[in-house]
């Protein structure tokens, strides 16, 4: 019996397979994210100006801002910016798994000169950062999500990464928001803390913030408002800190937006498949 007639069906599925992907992609919106060092607001993006990043409006003293992005972000309108992970890149996890990602990475400073201290975010600094994002409540099937992160990401290196993250886990098939240390340096992802995300009737948008509040510890904390109609209705942090200036002595601040996706290999092994009973068909009729 010839193979060949299961062979369209198998692409069929294939293609069927590659699209729900794309389907698959999530979309989020972000309404404001802002850097706060030694009590002064030094950044903060409303996305009000229509250009997407990696197009950023200039730090408070003037000088011109940008992100390093990875993805295609938009489109910026009525002060939201779109996050769709359908315009990510392929990326991984510290512990290797395959993402579909969208990155924005606000370019500051990254020396770690002691002459150079009072330029980025370095550990001589009080931190704080905020997402405000319009609530997305992730769903499933695959893990998807979005938040910020305070990384050690510089031209050609990232280390560790401290992520508060709002997401599906589709262990639990609940929304969540966890705390996380990517530690890409190992090839490790830690949670360390995490808590279903319970909304109370009216909520419609959620601020994250991560906070270094102690310049005698490398630590940085986690929290989170609910608001609805500008008024926080709901709080909840994080008691545990994640260590970072490990080894180095700047910070560099984040957003992002993500969905899983299957491996390569998985995709791989099936048109290889595809590809041996093609060349069986072809000997079975020879």
């Amino acid at each position: 019996m010839s193979l060949m007639p299961a062979l369209p069906r198998s692409l069929a599925v294939l293609g069927l397979s590659l699209l729900s992907w794309q389907a698959q992609a999530a979309v989020f919106e972000i309404d404001t994210f802002a850097v706060t060092r030694n009590g002064t607001v030094i950044f903060n993006d409303t996305f009000s100006d229509g250009a997407p990043p990696p197009s950023a409006p200039a730090f408070s003293d003037g000088s011109p801002a940008s992100y390093s992005t990875a993805g295609a972000f938009g489109p910026e309108s009525g002060g939201l910016l779109s996050l769709n992970t359908a315009n990510g890149v392929l990326t991984t996890n510290a512990a290797g798994d395959a993402r579909r990602s969208l990155r924005a990475a606000l370019d500051t400073n990254t020396s770690n000169d002691p002459a150079l201290l009072n330029r980025g975010l370095k550990d001589d600094d009080v931190l704080r950062l905020r997402g405000l994002f319009n609530l997305g409540v992730p769903v499933g099937p695959q893990l998807n999500g979005y938040g910020i992160r305070f990384s050690d990401r510089a031209p050609g290196v990232l280390n560790q990464a401290a992520d508060l993250q709002v997401l599906f886990n589709p262990v639990t098939g609940n929304a969540e928001i966890v705390w996380v240390l990517q530690d890409f340096a190992n090839g490790v992802v830690t949670r360390v803390q995490s808590a279903n995300l319970l909304l109370l009737s009216g909520a419609d948008q959620i601020l994250l913030q991560i906070d270094r509040p102690d310049l005698t510890s490398k630590d940085f904390f986690a929290s989170w408002s609910v608001l609805s109609g500008g008024s926080v209705i709901q709080t909840g942090s994080f008691a545990t800190g994640i260590g970072l200036f490990d080894g180095e002595r700047f910070v560099r601040a984040e957003f992002l937006a993500f969905s899983a996706v299957p491996l390569p290999g998985t995709v791989w092994l099936l048109g290889a498949g595809l590809l041996a009973g093609l060349g069986f068909a072809r000997r079975r009729r020879a």
